[in-house]
């Protein structure tokens, strides 16, 4: 008995629901299909895209990098553990790397480049770089002019908690 009781209370609130119509229902999923494939194909390209830009200013900062390291060699610079010090490598060829790392922390500090894999890759070359910048290649009364005239490149230090030498405060 129970169960035709049910039957009927069910039967009674299904009739009462409004007809749909099979192009409605249809219309309605296309939508929901279009919606989808268009958010994944975005964040594909997006992705893409600041790959793409990632690699490029990679190239341009490692390129640059390497004249430093040029630099540091023809100088007699003694790279072992016991010898590290600051070498002296012109401005003129240590700023232009620092200005290319300033760019791409902008891209990177405005959300440009967000990927969480894209910024994985770099973040750690990106930071050793800072650090032998900073450390190695500018003395320590000229780093002031480098937060001072590359903002993004301090910020980005800041955000990614990247030691200063010697401790230095901004």
């Amino acid at each position: 008995m129970m169960p035709i009781v049910f039957a009927t209370i069910a039967e009674s609130m299904v009739m009462q629901l409004p007809q749909l119509d099979l192009g409605v229902l249809i219309g309605a999923g296309a939508l929901v299909v279009s919606a989808i494939t268009f958010y994944i194909s975005y964040t594909r390209e997006s992705q893409s895209e600041q790959i793409k830009t990632s690699r490029d200013m990679w190239a341009r900062i490692d390129v640059k990098f390497d004249k430093i390291r040029e630099t540091a060699k023809t100088k007699g610079w003694d790279q072992s553990e016991n010898a590290i010090k600051a070498v002296d490598v012109p401005a003129d060829i240590v700023w232009p790397v620092v200005s290319e790392i300033d760019y791409f922390a902008y891209l990177i500090l405005r959300g440009e480049i967000k990927d969480k894999v894209v910024l994985g890759y770099y973040k750690t070359p990106l930071s050793q770089y800072i650090i032998s910048i900073l450390k190695y290649y500018t003395y320590a009364d000229e780093r002031h002019f480098l937060y001072e005239d590359y903002r993004n490149f301090d910020k980005l230090i800041t955000e990614w908690k990247i030691d200063r030498p010697d401790e230095e405060k901004t």
